[in-house]
């Protein structure tokens, strides 16, 4: 994976009246720590930052605190407001080139089963994310899960992945992938014909109720 650089700067003033004056300025705060040591209050720039997501998923970055020497981190955690659906808060922690990390990586579906293609079928996509255990410099984008074979009753699962420069830690039985046939639609359709029988069913015991009180 590319390093990418990315200038952040530490801050003296926290709390939530901080932060709010920070995005309204067009940063994001945050905070830097690194192996136990005393976490860095920092900010970055909004633009910048989008920027670095222009190129794609990123997990290592090279972060220049105070325009200093760069730092390897990785982006471990980030808040969205939920209201503005902007970021609102970034993690960034410290890493050595040769110390290996736990890290999320997300998961791509790739290809169109022939389940769905032949038959109708529905692809769910239940786990989206994996979390491996890897250095830095083999931290992949995302893992690609080809799930053209797939039939309808079929599924792929986490020990399917072939492993690569990483340890994969997600269980191996975890679901990923599975393709269902197409129910919903079955039950709707016997739904109505059952509304619709309902209402003459009702009418008869209506009349025989009538007669017998007659």
């Amino acid at each position: 994976m590319e390093d990418l650089k990315l200038h952040i700067y530490s801050r003296t003033e926290t709390g939530k009246g901080a932060a709010k004056r920070l995005r309204r300025e067009g940063n994001i705060p945050g905070v830097y720590y690194y192996h136990g040591r005393e976490s860095i209050p920092i900010y970055v720039s909004r633009q910048d930052f989008v920027k670095l997501v222009h190129h794609g998923n990123i997990t290592v970055v090279d972060a220049i605190l105070d325009d200093k020497e760069p730092m390897q981190c990785i982006i471990r955690d980030t808040q969205i407001d939920p209201t503005l659906r902007l970021l609102a808060h970034i993690d960034f922690m410290g890493v050595k080139t040769g110390e290996k990390i736990t890290v999320t990586v997300p998961l791509q579906l790739k290809g169109q089963p022939v389940g769905v293609r032949s038959s109708g079928g529905i692809l769910n996509h239940i786990l989206r994310e994996i979390e491996l255990y890897c250095l830095p410099k083999d931290i992949p984008e995302f893992i690609e899960i080809d799930v053209e074979n797939l039939e309808i009753g079929d599924s792929i699962d986490v020990s399917q992945i072939s492993a690569g420069e990483y340890e994969i830690l997600t269980e191996p039985e975890r679901v990923i992938a599975a393709v269902t046939a197409p129910r919903m639609e079955e039950e709707e359709e016997e739904g109505e014909e059952e509304e619709a029988l309902e209402p003459e069913v009702i009418g008869k015991e209506s009349e025989e109720e009538e007669e017998e009180e007659e």
